[in-house]
């Protein structure tokens, strides 16, 4: 549901900021669904209304669902702009939907992140790569890292020393939100990911952290490479 409401706030920001969404022009967003037959998709949706319903006179016109394609994402963008031409906001329930999506509001004349805005769910590579040459507004999703996290907990349980009294035993990890302002990190810390000693992040292997730290900042920080090829 988080994931899903983040998305919604950073498009509805970005369009706003471009000067659509007042009270004479309320801002119209369409949901490019995921399959309904997982729990997921009913719960990313939920985070839209959420976005939704906290900025008026933003609306939701119509929710479509889909098998996760990005082939469904151009057709399904197709239909919805001829259906509701004054649609800013593209909201996709993953980053191959609203790259399908892009694509076909490109070709249909509008200019992203000026009169339309798409995002989508994953932060995955395509995803990212999309973001940073402006196709995609942004991608919304914990990252690898958040495996790497919960690898970490295990570990250093089945080595004697509990997580449950620092993060609890309900482990929620953290979401990401990639724009253009931050996607060269995103992008320089999947593409490294080989180069990274996740044992530095062990309190069996550092017996002197205090805390645990899976925040971007400290995995760059632990990057086998030179700073200076890191954003």
């Amino acid at each position: 549901m988080e994931k899903g409401y983040r998305l919604g706030k950073a498009l509805i920001t970005a369009a706003r900021r471009a000067g659509l969404g007042t009270a004479d022009t309320p801002l119209n967003i369409v949901d490019i669904g995921g399959d309904f037959t997982w729990f997921g998709s009913r719960l990313r949706e939920k985070g839209l209304v959420r976005a939704v319903e906290e900025a008026p006179p933003a609306r939701l016109l119509q929710v479509v669902p889909t098998h996760w394609t990005q082939a469904e994402g151009k057709k399904i963008a197709e239909l919805l702009i001829n259906r509701y031409p004054l649609t800013s906001v593209f909201w996709a329930a993953s980053d191959q939907l609203g790259i399908g999506a892009a694509e076909a509001l490109v070709n249909a004349g509008r200019e992203i992140g000026q009169n339309v805005f798409v995002g989508g769910l994953d932060l995955s590579l395509n995803g990212l790569q999309h973001v940073k040459n402006g196709q995609l507004i942004a991608t919304v999703a914990s990252s690898l890292f958040a495996y790497a996290e919960i690898v970490v907990y295990l570990y250093d349980y089945l080595n004697g020393k509990d997580f449950a009294d620092e993060v609890g035993t309900q482990i929620r990890t953290t979401i990401h939100t990639a724009t253009r302002d931050t996607v060269d990190l995103h992008l320089a810390l999947y593409q490294a990911m080989d180069a990274i000693g996740f044992s530095r992040l062990s309190k069996i292997h550092n017996p002197q952290l205090v805390r645990y730290d899976f925040s971007l900042q400290r995995i760059r920080s632990i990057i086998a490479v030179k700073n200076e090829d890191l954003p």
